[in-house]
């Protein structure tokens, strides 16, 4: 793991980003996504229509012969919810796809490329892709742009068979789906994510920790993964507070924190989130107001519960509208002591919670929003992916550069397989994904990797998005992330990226030493189990 510190440049449109969303930490049966959905929190739900994750299976025709010529399908959004992604992610596919032709092509043919559209529903993404495998006949699929669908699409997909490669895929469960080896992301799992906020917190100081988030299978999995790094680097979990996902008052979420006499708080919730910090803060004022004897401060309001004529008003007056910018300088992330608690000083967030353009809504008190931190996947190439980043300006330069080095990546990856494992046969190819990842000579394009090719060369791609080195079932085994931390005037402001790589830490602590975990139900109920 290492840290950077690297003021970025950020665009409009990641303003949006991580706005409310059922991304990669929930789990729901159904996901739907609200109409101000966007980024890299709505690629991972975001969806409408049937939920089965086998909807394709067995219902594909089986995929064609091998001709000889790469056919690769772009699976993306054109319309729907997230058809903001559809340029992003179009753009660096038709940039590799140059590339690649430019350079002779693979197997001596030029790449066809076969647009299809995946909308923002269910059905409509595996009608896509049946029509993508069935009649045009492709040998490989980018796509989908979000967890949910790819759930849908895989089994059918990779049974066909035919090779799916994702550019903006974080959830960590489609590492366990049963994929015949032929599903790839070069997007970082949420994995990847637990480890990294567990290092931004280790790094900034902190020794005690409660990790707060709703009692879902993907949500455990996260904390799990947070709590062992945060053990390796000495760091005490000193409660994990899970709370049922229909529960309506989180004031006992907040108390249960509170009680812990903890330094900092790795809140993985959704747009509640924003409801337990400030009921943090309210827990201290009181008890400060108590211990001093004097009138309590009065609850906060939740922003649905607020007079209609008076929330605009007062937002607009006291928390001028926040925006996204790169500090000239590196930022301190050591946080005031706004929480009125003995012990509390920060909270951090994931990018479930990243909303820059509604921050005044959702925390009025702007007195809070400095001792807020968080994490988020990289949607842009690191300082090694600047070439990239130019030529996506001059080629595109009224798009934004959302997941564009992962879904260019993705491309070039697939057309090295072919061509290294002389083949258009995903079967056979797909086992050179990882080959050409990892693990060789260097190579920074296709061109030239091609040529190390062509001389007998095992070469290892370095991606526009950063190194990729697939691990043996498909996910990147390193991810940068961005580390954001909001100003006094509700700037998100990015400062740091925080790298990591597998393997990861186990999430079995050793004996002795995993924090209770307090899960608190819809009835406010609670009940203590083993960490």
């Amino acid at each position: 793991m290492r840290f950077c510190s690297r003021p970025i440049s950020i665009t409009a449109a990641l303003l949006c980003l991580a706005i409310v969303s059922a991304c990669s930490g929930g789990d729901d049966s159904t996901d739907t996504t609200s109409s101000t959905d966007t980024g890299a929190s709505a690629i991972e739900g975001g969806l409408s229509g049937q939920t089965t994750t086998t909807l394709l299976s067995g219902e594909i025709p089986p995929a064609a012969p091998p001709d000889g010529v790469l056919s690769i399908g772009a699976l993306l959004p054109e319309t729907g919810a997230l058809a903001f992604l559809h340029d992003p992610l179009a753009a660096g596919m038709d940039l590799a796809i140059a590339d690649i032709n430019n350079a002779g092509g693979v197997l001596g043919q030029p790449v066809q490329l076969v647009p299809a559209d995946s909308g923002s529903d269910r059905a409509v993404a595996a009608s896509a892709a049946a029509t993508l495998i069935g009649q045009d006949r492709v040998d490989a699929i980018v796509g989908s742009a979000a967890s949910g669908i790819t759930e849908t699409i895989m089994s059918g997909v990779v049974e066909s068979p035919t090779l799916l490669c994702s550019p903006s895929n974080f959830r960590s469960s489609l590492s366990d789906q049963r994929d015949n080896d032929l599903y790839f992301r070069t997007s970082p799992s949420d994995d990847l994510h637990a480890r990294a906020a567990a290092e931004l917190i280790a790094a900034d100081g902190h020794k005690r920790v409660a990790i707060v988030a709703p009692d879902t299978d993907l949500s455990a999995r996260f904390s799990d993964l947070a709590e062992a790094t945060l053990t390796e680097r000495g760091v005490t979990v000193v409660d994990t507070v899970l709370y049922s996902p229909t529960v309506e008052d989180y004031e006992q979420v907040a108390q249960q924190i509170l009680d812990a006499d903890v330094n900092a708080v790795l809140l993985l919730s959704k747009e509640e989130g924003y409801e337990i910090i400030r009921l943090l803060a309210w827990l201290g004022d009181k008890e400060k107001a108590e211990e001093d004897d004097v009138d309590a401060p009065p609850r906060p309001v939740a922003p649905d519960e607020r007079p209609a004529d008076t929330t605009t008003t007062t937002a607009a007056t006291e928390a001028p509208e926040p925006t996204l910018v790169a500090p000239q300088t590196t930022t301190t992330t050591t946080a005031p002591d706004e929480f009125e608690h003995a012990e509390l000083t920060a909270v951090y967030i994931t990018d479930d919670m990243f909303a820059p353009g509604r921050l005044s809504e959702v925390i009025p008190e702007t007195r809070l929003w400095t001792s807020i931190f968080g994490t988020q996947p990289a949607p842009r190439p690191t300082a090694d992916g600047q070439d990239f980043t130019s030529r996506m300006a001059d080629q595109y330069p009224n798009v934004e550069e959302l997941f564009s080095a992962h879904s260019y990546d993705c491309v070039t990856l697939i057309a090295l397989a072919a061509q290294a494992a002389g083949s258009d046969d995903p079967t056979v190819f797909g086992p050179a994904m990882i080959t050409v990842s990892g693990g060789g000579a260097p190579c920074f394009s296709f061109s030239e990797c091609a040529e190390k090719l062509g001389a007998g060369v095992d070469i290892d791609y370095q991606g526009a998005s950063g190194p990729i080195d697939f691990d043996s079932i498909g996910d990147p085994r390193k991810a940068t992330f961005e580390a954001f931390h909001i100003s006094e005037d509700g700037t998100f402001i990015v400062d740091r990226e925080v790298v990591v790589e597998a393997p990861l830490p186990t999430a079995e602590l050793p004996e002795g030493q995993s924090a209770p975990t307090t899960v608190l139900g819809a009835d406010a109920s609670t009940t203590t189990v083993a960490g």
